[in-house]
C-alpha cells in the first residue's frame, strides 16, 4: 500500500482516539472541596470546551464536614460560548441533599447538534440558607417482596420543602394521601405505623426531617436501594385514599402493592 495513502488512513483514525480519550477524560476529572455549616456559596468551574456534540459529564467531589445532611441548590452560570451553540444543563437548578462526608455530583451537559464541536465553559453554583429551597421527591410501586421498582408501575412526583418556616408539599396525586413513614427504635412495624405523620397538600407545621425518633433502617447499605443518595433522612409514602383508609391500610399493612413507595430519603430543615 502507498505510504502517504497508508497514513492517510491510520493518522485520523489515531488521531481520532486521542482526541475521543482526551474529551473522556477531561470530561471526568473531579473537582473536590469541602462544604458545611458555614457554607454560603461555592463555585465549581466546568469546560466542557473541545468536544464534539453528544452528551457529556463531568464529575467532582464534595466533602461534607457538617454533622448533618446538607441541603445545598445547585445553579448553572454560563461563563463563554463564543460559538453560540444549543446546549442544555441537564436537571440544573437542582437540590442534592449531601450525606456527612464524600458525596459525588454529577453533572450533564448536552449539545443541540451532535456534530458541532462544543465550546462551553461556566461555574455550578453550591448555595444554601438563601431562602426557601425546594426539592422533587419522585415516588414509584415496588415488588414488596424484592423492593424493586415496578417497570411500568405507577409513579408520581411531588415537590416539598428543603429548607422553610414550614414544610410545604405540593402536587400529591388527586386519590393518594402523603405520609412520614419513621423507622423508630427496633424496628417494630406497629410502633412506626403508630408514630406515622400525615403530610397535607400545602403548608404543614412540622419540626426538621427526619425526627429525632426516626433512626432509620441502614438505607443506603441494606442492598435495596443501590442508587440512594440521601442515606440519613425521611421516609415519605404515597398511600391510596383519605387519611382514615391510609392509616387504616398501613395498621394491616393491606394493599402494599398498591402504595407509591420513596425513591430516596429526604430531608427538611425548619428555618422558623
Amino acid at each position: 500500500m502507498n505510504k502517504k495513502l497508508m497514513w492517510g488512513i491510520v493518522l485520523p483514525v489515531v488521531l481520532g482516539i486521542i482526541l475521543v480519550s482526551a474529551a473522556i477524560l477531561f470530561a471526568t476529572i473531579p473537582v473536590t472541596f469541602n462544604v458545611g455549616e458555614a457554607l454560603s456559596t461555592e463555585t465549581v468551574e466546568l469546560d466542557f470546551s473541545g468536544v464534539v456534540g453528544d452528551c457529556y459529564t463531568k464529575t467532582f467531589d464534595v466533602t461534607n464536614d457538617a454533622t448533618n445532611p446538607l441541603p445545598v441548590q445547585l445553579t448553572w452560570v454560563e461563563t463563554s460560548n463564543p460559538n453560540g451553540v444549543t446546549y442544555t444543563i441537564t436537571n440544573i437548578p437542582r437540590v442534592e441533599t449531601l450525606s456527612n462526608g464524600p458525596n459525588s455530583i454529577n453533572i450533564e451537559l448536552c449539545y443541540a447538534d451532535d456534530s458541532v464541536v462544543g465550546s462551553v465553559s461556566g461555574n455550578i453554583i453550591l448555595s444554601r440558607g438563601e431562602g426557601d429551597i425546594t426539592g422533587i421527591a419522585h415516588f414509584t410501586q415496588k415488588n414488596i417482596d424484592t423492593w424493586v421498582p415496578i417497570v411500568e408501575g405507577i409513579t408520581a412526583d411531588v415537590t416539598y420543602s428543603v429548607t422553610g418556616a414550614s414544610f410545604t408539599a405540593t402536587g400529591i396525586p388527586e386519590g393518594y394521601t402523603l405520609v412520614y413513614y419513621p423507622n423508630t427504635e427496633g424496628d417494630v412495624f406497629a410502633t412506626n405505623v403508630a408514630n406515622v405523620i400525615i403530610l397535607a397538600e400545602g403548608s404543614n407545621s412540622i419540626d426538621s426531617l427526619p425526627l429525632e425518633i426516626d433512626v432509620g433502617d441502614d438505607y443506603c447499605t441494606n442492598g435495596l436501594n443501590p442508587d440512594a443518595k440521601v442515606c440519613t433522612g425521611a421516609k415519605l409514602w404515597l398511600i391510596p385514599g383519605d387519611e382514615t383508609e391510609a392509616r387504616a391500610k398501613l395498621s394491616t399493612w393491606s394493599e402494599a402493592d398498591t402504595y407509591l413507595f420513596e425513591t430516596d430519603l429526604i430531608t427538611y430543615t425548619n428555618t422558623a
